[in-house]
């Protein structure tokens, strides 16, 4: 199972990628990385409980919208 330090870490990498990407205007590698996010809250969401997905996405860098 992951712990909290793995989802705060796998957050920061995405966020990382987003600020690089927005900052240099790939509105596509943008919605990609955006989109891999998502995908992955869910996933976890899924597998674990107690898992937030609106905070690891803010956490992301991305606005939680579903």
């Amino acid at each position: 199972m992951m712990s909290r330090r793995d989802f705060v870490t796998i957050a920061e990498v995405l966020r990382k990628h987003i600020d690089e990407y927005d900052g240099a205007g790939d509105g596509g590698a943008v919605l990609v990385v955006d989109e891999i996010s998502r995908d992955l809250a869910d996933r976890f969401s899924r597998s674990t409980p107690a898992f937030e997905r609106e905070r690891f996405l803010t956490a992301c860098g991305i606005t939680p919208q579903q």
